[in-house]
């Protein structure tokens, strides 16, 4: 099991309140040695105006995309043909043990949908006699349109049959089919694989010459255009993905050790070669596909939002446009093609399924609009649907979007934040921030961030009164509200109130005074928990007893930071010996005596694991961390944003910030929603129960006659495997008291954890007392903090 306190620090770096479409034109060349691409700066000559063409409901319910050229995009559905229920067996849904064939579709680039009448999926030659509950499923895998010569498909058979024990047995077959372009069959050989070679179907291909190659691991599998097997031809790493070159040969997308910029190389493997070989195209940290050349590029690949094609020629990759402003999320992407005319034909699979199309034109013909920046240095899907639902919706103002991960790399994954933040301390403040990762307070002290009350106040949808008022008066700074929050964790921890009494809050001498109740040798925390984890969870708990960024000043030197520096200090130095075990997890030590508190994370409504009530002996505490102050219950936002007090339009700004602060957004929220009425919907939909029926819809019982529950899923805390059921009443109590016992913002500014840190080493080391380390910290800390006001 990982180390809580790491998590909890990840989790806090991570949380902590927390090019252009217009500049394209394939004209601008991205550095080898840069990973994506940046916004250009010259007035651009060419646009790409985008035209969306939605799709139903029934496409992204029954259909799955296995390809797409110029003809359009081809799919999977399926249909029932039967059903066989194993013997002995009782049905727990309706469709359980369906016989399910697949069927091919054709949907062109202008939406129109038919089926490939004549294909057929293929079947064994075996019918199972003699073999328990044998059955048999074929699976289309890869497609290509060969044009002329119709379709090549690789297809998987796959059979199974039960032993006399139970066991489920199985192997998979892979067959090379020719099809034309009905889907009828005109010939179909089997992929003759080595022995113990597991494939990877999504990072398999029909090459230019139709010939199949199968990834496998690290490996391909090359088969000639008859399917006969030739060779096994290592890429040096995992394959991610593959992509059929332009012209000839493939590519391939994988994991480099020998690539310490991003570990991720593109190799090319040429028709007839024994080898890949590498290309000096460097890619973002954040691509994992590659997409088949057409159009004028070897190949193309997908980096930050933006679209690179690929000149393997020039070993260049050159900077084509930002999806995001043509209003298409980079993640959904399934496939696009582009051909000879600059039009680019895609399928999106995003929040809305959709086709679209986009077409070059002049910049003279684009939509003028007010512009507003966005900059964030992760951005998360949710963020980006924002964005493209207000750009969509829009006829006068349009965001521009601006993520900065695109700066990190394995040497250093704050350049982002750096970058950022420097910008932002020069004077060039984006009109919307997301405040993840940056220090919130510093912001506000610098009057950067506009005051959001007055604007929640003036509209008619939105009350403050509507939030959970703990974590709103968390969030306020000096009275002022500067954030749009629509959800939170909550980070506490738990002990008995036999030992620590039925209060959230404990200060260091009570922590001491709790655990001098417990058995000899006991624990504070959880197993492997360091002086340095510790350290840091106190700072941050009560980093605005130490630091005052409005006046400029800091007090490290008081007597309360000394006690804290020696609380720390009681814990053990960090170890790499560290041993996980069923008997090092929370529950056990705390059974045992070994641990006095536990360390809680609550971020949903759902997906309990523990009941600390139990754990406890029948009652819980949510008390919190030990700190200076006594309050150690922590409120970790997510989704946070924030509009800068520079907004060119301030009026626009809140248009977009709203949304994140509606019930119906938070609605969808993974973490905990700060609207009381979208928290209840949602705890209310976790505590709903699913039972187990049959084929006729009538309830399954157990040995006591009692309704069999299903679980919603089966998590891995580190030590043991458990199944997930619906929230209980208990659980629900115990969420809704930490929640209430959350009153403080966790605070995390890393510029100020590495002084301390730095500092507080000498005392650990007993190089030097606690108050001459306080002193150290202090010094070095004034300077930053004057720095900053």
């Amino acid at each position: 099991m990982k180390n809580i306190f790491k998590r909890i620090a990840v989790l806090l770096t991570a949380l902590c309140l927390l090019l252009s479409l217009c500049a394209c034109g394939g004209e601008t060349q991205a550095p080898a040695s840069v990973s994506v691409g940046t916004a250009q700066s010259e007035p651009a000559e060419f646009i790409y105006s985008a035209e969306h063409l939605s799709l139903p409901e029934t496409f992204r319910r029954d259909c799955t995309p296995i390809a797409i050229s110029e003809n359009g995009v081809y799919l999977v559905s399926y249909i029932k043909t039967g059903e066989l229920i194993p013997e002995g067996e009782t049905p727990e849904y309706e469709g359980q043990f369906d016989i399910l064939e697949p069927r091919l579709k054709l949907l062109s680039h202008g939406g129109e949908l038919r089926e490939l009448e004549n294909y057929r999926p293929l079947t064994s030659q075996s019918d199972g006699e003699g073999k328990k509950n044998y059955r048999c499923s074929a699976l289309p895998v890869q497609l290509r349109d060969t044009g002329s010569d119709g379709l090549a498909l690789i297809e998987n058979l796959y059979e199974c049959w039960e032993d006399d024990d139970g066991t489920v047995e199985g192997f998979d077959t892979y067959y090379l089919r020719r099809l034309d372009a009905s889907g009828a069959e005109l010939s179909s050989v089997q992929l003759k694989l080595p022995e113990d070679v597991y494939i990877n179907t999504s990072s398999s291909l029909i090459d230019g010459s139709g010939r199949p190659i199968l990834g496998a691991g690290d490996n391909v599998c090359v088969f000639d255009s008859e399917g006969e097997f030739t060779e096994s031809i290592p890429f040096g790493g995992y394959i991610y993905s593959m992509a059929v070159l332009k012209d000839s040969g493939i590519a391939a997308l994988g994991y480099d050790p020998d690539n310490t910029d991003s570990y991720l190389s593109i190799k090319v493997l040429e028709p007839g070669a024994k080898d890949f070989k590498s290309v000096s195209v460097a890619v973002g940290s954040d691509c994992y596909r590659l997409f088949d050349g057409c159009g004028g590029y070897d190949l193309y690949y997908i980096s930050s939002s933006v679209l690179y094609g690929v000149d393997l020629a020039g070993e260049t990759a050159e900077v084509l446009l930002n999806l995001l402003d043509c209003d298409i999320d980079s993640g959904s992407i399934y496939g696009f093609t582009v051909n000879g005319a600059a039009e680019v034909y895609g399928l999106s699979l995003g929040e809305n399924a959709e086709q679209f199309t986009l077409l070059k034109r002049p910049a003279s013909e684009a939509a003028e609009k007010e512009h507003l920046r966005l900059a964030v240095i992760y951005a998360d899907e949710n963020l980006k649907s924002a964005v493209i639902r207000f750009n969509r919706s829009s006829d006068k103002y349009r965001i521009d979007f601006e993520d900065y991960e695109q700066y990190n790399s394995p040497d250093d994954w704050s350049a982002g934040e750096t970058r950022l933040l420097t910008e932002i301390m020069a004077g060039n403040v984006p009109d919307i921030l997301s405040l993840s990762q940056l220090p919130y307070a510093q912001l506000v002290a610098r009057g950067l961030l506009e005051d959001l009350k007055p604007y929640i106040e003036q509209d008619a949808d939105l009350d403050l009164g509507d939030f959970f008022p703990n974590v709103i008066s968390a969030l306020e700074i000096d009275g002022g509200l500067y954030v749009a929050c629509s959800s939170f964790s909550v980070q506490t921890a738990a002990g008995a109130p036999s030992v620590v009494g039925s209060e959230p809050g404990m200060t260091y001498s009570e922590y001491f005074e709790a655990l001098a109740k417990m058995p000899e040798g006991c624990d504070g925390f959880d197993y492997g928990v360091s002086r340095q984890d510790v350290l840091q969870m106190c700072v941050t708990l009560d980093l605005e007893r130490y630091v005052d960024w409005a006046a400029g000043k800091c007090s490290f030197n008081s007597e309360e930071f000394i006690e804290l520096l020696k609380f720390a200090a009681s814990f053990p130095a960090p170890s790499s010996d560290y041993e996980g075990g069923p008997d090092k997890s929370s529950a056990a030590r705390i059974a045992a005596g070994k641990q006095l508190l536990a360390a809680v994370t609550f971020s949903s409504t759902d997906f309990f694991i523990y009941d600390y009530s139990a754990m406890f002996g029948g009652e819980v505490t949510f008390v919190g961390y030990p700190t200076n102050s006594g309050t150690g219950s922590a409120i970790l936002p997510s989704e946070t944003y924030a509009m800068s007090s520079t907004c060119k339009s301030k009026e626009a700004a809140w248009e977009f910030l709203r949304v994140f602060l509606t019930e119906e957004y938070q609605e969808t929220c993974y973490s905990l929603p700060t609207n009381k009425n979208a928290f209840e919907i949602s705890l209310a939909a976790a505590m709903e129960i699913s039972y187990a029926k049959d084929a006729n819809g009538n309830y399954l019982l157990d040995e006591n006659g009692e309704r069999i529950q299903l679980s919603k899923a089966t998590v891995y805390d580190g030590f043991s495997y458990s199944e997930i059921y619906a929230t209980t009443p208990e659980q629900a109590r115990q969420l809704r008291e930490a929640i209430a016992s959350a009153e403080k913002l966790a605070d995390l500014d890393m510029s100020i954890l590495e002084i301390v840190e730095e500092g507080a080493e000498l005392f650990f080391a007993g190089q030097k007392s606690a108050e001459e380390c306080a002193k150290l910290i202090q010094s070095k800390a004034s300077i930053y903090v004057s720095e900053q006001k």
